[in-house]
């Protein structure tokens, strides 16, 4: 149905979509929705582009853009807030400043009006929780056929490294491509130029029913990495729950002390108190002690599970093994049973 309601370009990047398919049912040989997503993956890790143009009763022409010779990626480094973060320079082209007032939201969608068209925007100081620069520096650009459009606070250095994915155990996010060190030996998050292309289109929302079930749920989520922390945040929201964020234990001490919770998702390694202990706090405290706790840490011996049950927490998901959806369904689940 979303499909249909698209235009034929946008259509047509849906062939890069993992999972999808044109088949109806699953065969030996198709239906499994694994073809040109791999394609594209491939590409981009190559540091290249691919783009796809077809018409009726003419044919279909894929192109693939690769560099001949790659020593390191060409990254963008930019202010967002208080951090900074890297985006690939090859797909941006073209900077300017963008005024307050060529942002608008459109049938919930957020656009930014560049030479008489609208193009979805995406604030990145306001997607990581922090109040945007007045005006914002635009990124402008193109990824498989799709275009790119988001905003940060300032540009700090355009940098020569190699950008190292990151292992399924950081969890970082939907956005994040991986890590690169700068040339003063800092290590900076790379942005996605596939994932930020299709943001606006992603996947993962829950359906209208669900969502206004989950409108009514609150969320506490305590995380110390700031950028795992937001990109949770976007998640547990785009599925349709309140969300209020937290640092460390204190903070989320103070939030519960104040406001009402349905679910607590918390970090195990924090500074000072760590979520089992966290979990145990809250168990003492009699308005607390049935608050539903899932706990989401790097650690995946059977030692610390055991350890984050023995503490009183609910459920317990591996950083490795993370699920978005899985994390959705518990958080509902154990959020609506209160």
């Amino acid at each position: 149905a979303a499909a249909r309601a698209l235009p034929e370009d946008e259509v047509l990047r849906l062939l890069f979509r993992a999972g999808f398919s044109t088949r109806g049912e699953v065969s030996e040989v198709s239906g499994r929705g694994v073809g040109l997503d791999v394609v594209a993956e491939a590409v981009n890790r190559a540091g290249g582009n691919v783009s796809l143009w077809s018409q009726p009763g003419e044919g279909t022409r894929i192109t693939l853009e690769v560099p001949a010779a790659r020593r390191g990626e060409q990254l963008l480094i930019v202010r967002v807030g208080s951090f900074h973060l890297a985006v690939p320079k090859a797909p941006i082209r073209r900077m300017a400043l963008l005024p307050a007032d060529r942002v608008v939201v459109r049938s919930s969608r957020t656009m930014a009006s560049l030479d008489g068209r609208l193009v979805p925007f995406i604030s990145l100081a306001t997607l990581f929780g922090q109040p945007p620069a007045e005006p914002q520096l635009l990124l402008e650009g193109e990824f498989s056929g799709r275009t790119i459009a988001v905003g940060v606070d300032d540009l700090e250095a355009e940098e020569e490294a190699l950008i190292r994915p990151v292992g399924r155990h950081a969890s970082l996010g939907p956005l994040v491509e991986g890590t690169a060190l700068r040339v003063s030996g800092e290590p900076v998050v790379v942005l996605s130029p596939v994932a930020l292309a299709q943001w606006d289109t992603g996947g993962g929302a829950a359906p209208p029913a669900a969502a206004a079930a989950a409108q009514r749920m609150r969320v506490l989520l305590v995380d110390d990495s700031l950028v795992t922390r937001e990109m949770e945040r976007r998640l547990l929201e785009d599925a349709g729950f309140t969300v209020t964020t937290a640092a460390d234990a204190g903070e989320a001490l103070s939030h519960l002390a104040e406001t009402p919770f349905d679910c607590l998702v918390t970090d195990v390694e924090m500074p000072g108190m760590d979520g089992f202990a966290l979990t145990q706090r809250l168990r003492t405290i009699t308005r607390l002690a049935h608050l539903p706790v899932i706990v989401v840490s790097t650690r995946d011996r059977p030692e610390d599970r055991l350890a984050a049950l023995d503490a009183g927490a609910d459920a317990y998901l591996s950083k490795q093994k993370l699920d978005a959806s899985e994390l959705v369904t518990l958080v509902r689940r154990l959020g609506g049973r209160r």
